[in-house]
């Protein structure tokens, strides 16, 4: 769902946006509430029909009045099918989360970017998963393979 806030001096105007997403602090962004671990959503939109960024709250589907995992975040006018994807999200979500107020699980997907893919696929792949730790270009730019090394 969402809930359009105008501007009181100027109706065309919007001032913030509320997002009811069919998760919230009871299932995937516990980590976000409890943890503090920031949410940072990923609007899959074309650049061009994304529009101006608004003050943007998102909720989870509950009537508990805690039940939100952002607020004052900027974001583009969001439409009902819109993609929005969060990073980093519900790790250990699944057993700390609950059927509040009878709401069920969401169904989990799982995105991971190509080169983590790329990259887990190289290490099976090789005889020393040794060697692609120290070939890493981001380790050495890092200076952390010397940190890796010295134990």
């Amino acid at each position: 769902g969402k809930r359009v806030f105008r501007d009181a001096t100027d109706q065309n105007k919007i001032d913030k946006v509320f997002y009811y997403f069919n998760d919230g602090i009871y299932g995937t962004f516990i980590s976000a509430k409890y943890r503090n671990q920031p949410v940072n959503p990923i609007i899959w939109k074309k650049r061009g029909d994304c529009g101006p960024a608004y003050s943007t709250t998102l909720f989870g589907p509950t009537c508990d009045g805690s039940d939100f995992f952002a607020s004052d975040i900027q974001l583009p006018e969001l439409d009902i099918s819109d993609f929005v994807v969060f990073e980093n999200q519900g790790a250990y979500a699944r057993v700390h989360s609950c059927r509040f107020n009878g709401f069920c699980l969401p169904r989990g997907v799982i995105f991971i970017r190509r080169s983590a893919m790329d990259l887990l696929y190289e290490v099976f792949d090789v005889d020393n998963p040794d060697k692609i730790v120290l070939e890493s270009k981001f380790l050495q730019e890092n200076n952390v393979i010397e940190k890796l090394t010295l134990k």
